[in-house]
């Protein structure tokens, strides 16, 4: 068999592979000594029809079923699934040669923390259960709450009672402090008193100071100077800036609440609809498909809200979104040659507004629809795609590079696809793919071009576009602005940024230099390029869109003022003129974690059971250890750009809350933060391979921790870089295994 299909078949085996000693079944201790782990081992390695059928083959889980109703129906498919049984028998092989290297290893390799002493002087191994209860599992539920259980970390808000009967004062602030929320100002806590009166002309009052908001004018004086003493300085300041509207869906994409990676074009990755707020009991589903959807990165909604589509590294998929479960419709196998020819598996998609899902894969775009005569229960791929290698055939100036693959996605102000490599070239397709759009990019350029720059660039995160023809692309050196016109592709400027005096990708990174996407902040005439760069202790950028100048710059130490490095692979969370980073930076815990993949060589060579192992492999496994044992480093950092002074200023840190590994978002209606986090157990810190994974809720204006919700513990629901996003009255995010959802019921 060949190396690519050895490492796709290993690929859903990966974490298990990574904590070989996390299988004990329920007999064997939490501790056990180094005699028996040979025996574990085996136990672990007995026929995989042991594991819980929804983890191999599928099933929604929700609190009150382990499975749904498609359960028996799934098991009873196995044998006739070529890719699922081609993962399980390949995946029994990966485990067996970790065993087998593990046993020789294990008395003389792992010493640090994983044994530990015991009162004999022996060492003993601890090993965490991946699928059954242990004790350390259980006292974390005890500090921590049981999956699915809810948790004030405020004081609970006054919106949980709800008013029997409204009055028109209640009314006018509500409305008011929505208008204020989705321009990017903080909610009031009382009405003006100028509008504070109950007569016609006073309600009127209400609706022409919410046009003022909408049309972008300030607050006025009058009117701020009631709050001076009553509400944070800090708030005071943000009121004091000008209204910015929350930027729309663009021609071309489907008008459904997450239609592109980070929402918009402007990738801001933040919403208008109402996240989950603690005023109603929060439950969730677990779309437990570990093959068919292994690590979505992003679910892309459907204009009717009814499905969601997604690529994992093994299919493209369609699930059914129901109001109390999640279903899984159909899917469309990748060729296996084709599964690791690009480390982001269509994680940069995108949903037009002809319901078409265009998505890369390696050196080419597909695209897939609903099979006309199925009333959208199966999908097809549309016979052409969009091939590079194609498109640059003839190319002298400019050939396809080694390993040059399509990495990001954006759909232009006009509605136009708009593309970018991993070597720096950037395309332009029609969208009318049915009708031929695939067999030719309309224009294409080479970034780096306009500054002389002629050595090879990397683009490893996924580009912006804004509403005036501005597509913004991250390298490893530059950040670039190119114009599209309608016709033609040219660059406006590419500035240089900071990069990290060591050099090459760091941990965590999945590719050299920042690691954000470009996100948009502000409006026509005032617009800024926010990203955060990739100097040893990053700052955060804010750039003007129309020049490339730097107009503002601020250190990112998440209050750690010894500390010697940092770094975020996640993009910049903007609303209004504020914006949040979370922290991915390595723990002093995870450097103590044996890395259990080195041990037995280099990862790959691990995945592929030996033999040639391709370099971007093995960079992308070794960089993604942190992610993939679930360190959990805490803190989010949010700041205030003053648009009047070009000045950015620490609005608020939050030190205790951990968002390790997955893209924030916010809902300007909720005023909440989400992001998906980790929490440990009697005061101590969430780890590598220990600790409850949970939704996170912080406030957007203050920084405070309002709730957690826990989702579950171990490798299964680790979120691995995926997006945290907002639907109607819901979370939902790709995970390890498949997709969670926490809604409100």
């Amino acid at each position: 068999m060949t190396a690519p299909r050895r490492l796709l078949s290993s690929a859903v085996f990966l974490l298990f592979s990574l904590s070989v000693f996390s299988f004990c079944s329920l007999p064997y201790p939490v501790s056990c000594q180094i005699a028996e782990i040979s025996q574990l081992i085996s136990s672990a390695l007995n026929p995989l029809s042991r594991l819980p059928i929804d983890f191999l083959g599928g099933g929604s889980s929700t609190l009150s079923s382990v499975r749904n109703e498609e359960s028996a129906s799934v098991s009873s498919q196995i044998a006739d699934n070529a890719l699922l049984s081609s993962t399980l028998q390949n995946g029994q092989k990966v485990l067996r040669t970790v065993a087998q290297t593990a046993s020789g290893l294990i008395p003389s390799v792992i010493q640090e923390g994983i044994l530990q002493p015991t009162d004999d002087g022996r060492r003993r191994a601890i090993s965490l259960t991946a699928f059954n209860m242990s004790p350390l599992d259980q006292a974390i539920i005890s500090a921590v709450g049981e999956v699915g259980s809810f948790h004030w970390t405020a004081k609970q808000p006054s919106s949980v009672t709800v008013d029997a009967t409204p009055t028109l004062d209640s009314r006018n602030l509500r409305k008011l402090n929505l208008a204020l929320g989705l321009h990017g100002l903080p909610p009031l806590p009382f009405a003006p008193r100028k509008i504070n009166e109950s007569s016609e002309e006073e309600e009127l009052a209400v609706d022409v100071l919410i046009d003022q908001v909408i049309q972008g004018r300030p607050l006025s004086k009058d009117i701020l100077k009631q709050y001076r003493d009553t509400v944070d300085a800090s708030l005071y300041r943000t009121m004091q800036l000008p209204p910015v509207a929350m930027p729309g869906v663009c021609e071309g994409l489907a008008a459904s609440p997450w239609p592109a990676p980070h929402r918009t074009g402007f990738a801001q990755a933040s919403s208008p609809y109402r996240g989950p707020d603690g005023s109603k009991r929060l439950s969730h589903n677990f779309l437990n498909r570990a093959v068919i959807a292994n690590n979505p990165i992003t679910l892309f909604y459907s204009e009717d809200q009814k499905y969601l589509w997604g690529s994992s590294w093994t299919t493209i998929f369609k699930v059914a979104r129901g109001k109390s479960s999640l279903r899984l419709v159909d899917y469309v196998a990748k060729p296996v040659e084709k599964v690791f020819a690009d480390k982001f598996h269509g994680a940069y998609a995108l949903l037009t507004k002809e319901e078409v899902f265009v998505v890369s894969s390696g050196d080419h775009l597909e695209a897939y629809y609903d099979k006309p005569g199925s009333n959208s229960q199966q999908i097809m791929m549309h016979p052409e795609k969009f091939d590079i290698t194609n498109e640059l055939a003839n190319e002298v100036r400019f050939p396809q590079r080694p390993e040059e693959v399509i990495r990001a996605l954006c759909m232009s102000s006009d509605g136009h696809i708009v593309w970018a490599t991993s070597h720096g070239r950037v395309g332009v397709l029609n969208r009318n793919i049915k009708g031929g759009s695939f067999r030719k990019a309309a224009d294409w350029l080479m970034l780096g071009t306009s500054v002389g720059y002629d050595k090879d660039l990397e683009v490893s995160n996924n580009m912006a576009c804004d509403d005036e023809g501005g597509i913004y692309v991250v390298s490893d050196k530059f950040m670039h602005r190119v114009d599209w016109n309608g016709r033609k592709l040219k660059i406006r400027w590419e500035k240089p940024y900071a990069t990290s005096t060591a050099g090459g990708t760091q941990a965590v990174r999945l590719g050299a230099g920042s690691g954000s996407t470009p996100s948009i902040m502000g409006e026509k005439g005032k617009k800024y390029v926010v990203i955060t760069d990739d100097a040893d202790i990053m700052n955060v950028l804010i750039m003007d869109a129309q020049t490339g100048e730097i107009k503002a710059a601020h250190p990112i130490n998440f209050r750690n003022s010894s500390a010697k490095h940092t770094s975020s692979e996640q993009s910049v969370l903007v609303h209004g003129w504020r914006l949040a980073v979370v922290n991915n930076t390595p723990t002093e815990e995870l450097k103590q974690t044996p890395n259990f993949l080195k041990m037995f060589g280099s990862p790959a060579a691990l995945l592929l059971g030996g033999g040639e192992v391709p370099t971007r492999i093995s960079e992308t496994l070794t960089n993604a250890w942190p992610v993939i044992v679930g360190d959990a480093p805490k803190g989010v950092e949010q700041l205030e750009f003053n648009p009047d002074d070009n000045t950015l200023r620490v609005t608020w840190v939050n030190t205790e809350v951990s968002i390790p590994n997955g893209i924030p978002t916010m809902s300007a209606t909720s005023g909440l933060m989400y992001g998906i986090g980790k929490r440990g157990h009697f005061g101590s810190e969430a780890a590598p391979m220990r600790g409850m994974w949970t939704l996170e809720a912080l406030d957007w204006w203050t920084g405070e921790s309002k709730f957690y919700y826990n989702i579950g513990m171990g490798p299964m629901v680790n979120s691995i870089y995926a997006a945290t996003q907002v639907g109607p009255g819901e979370i939902i995010t790709g995970t390890a295994t498949g997709i969670v959802r926490i809604m409100e019921v």
